[in-house]
């Protein structure tokens, strides 16, 4: 039997689930629009009755909103105590498509980065870290156990093009312990950027 708190289709969670759903857009919005870490505090000074701010937290450093980023990384021990922390999937694809956020979180909070890579380690030679060298030396030097350059990177540079990432990375000395071998020289023969490129 229906009762006054049933949809059209009989769904009893229905007016619960959709006023969640309201206050989620409405503060997903709300967020988009802050200006400084104040107006965010507004958002958990409300005290929504049963009511979770993860997936407005998310949707907004979805969207890119690098000031409500920074306050999540910034206030991370306590959104953790409130479950308003982003999980470690979460954080990689906001790495993965926002290299400043991770800039960020690096150079502020490397103990909150390494919490994150010890629960989701990302291959050493994933090629997408190393395409900005600055990012990658920041990498490397807070997390040689995770990043260094090997072989199956310099592969990915020369395959994509990234000469003038490639030739840093070869000034610097980055790539005096990479065990180059034949196919990797014929890989280099063949490009257009890399065959006159001197690797002594």
């Amino acid at each position: 039997m229906e009762t006054e708190d049933d949809d059209e289709d009989g769904d009893p969670d229905f007016r619960s689930r959709n006023y969640h759903e309201n206050w989620e857009y409405h503060l997903s919005s709300f967020l988009m629009t802050c200006q400084n870490v104040e107006e965010i505090k507004v958002i958990l000074d409300l005290k929504i009755e049963n009511f979770s701010y993860q997936k407005v937290f998310e949707t907004a450093v979805d969207e890119d909103n690098f000031l409500v980023f920074k306050f999540i990384m910034d206030n991370y021990k306590n959104f953790r105590e409130q479950d308003l922390y982003l999980e470690p999937l979460d954080l990689y694809s906001i790495f993965e498509s926002q290299l400043y956020f991770l800039k960020y979180a690096v150079e502020n909070h490397p103990d909150q980065v390494e919490l994150f890579f010890s629960h989701y380690c990302p291959e050493p030679d994933h090629f997408h870290w190393f395409t900005d060298f600055k990012i990658a030396e920041l990498l490397m030097k807070h997390f040689p156990k995770y990043f260094f350059i090997n072989l199956s990177v310099c592969v990915k540079l020369v395959q994509y093009r990234n000469f003038n990432v490639f030739r840093y990375y070869h000034q610097k000395g980055y790539l005096n312990n990479v065990d180059f071998n034949d196919d990797f020289f014929s890989l280099v023969k063949y490009s257009k950027d890399f065959k006159n490129f001197e690797f002594c």
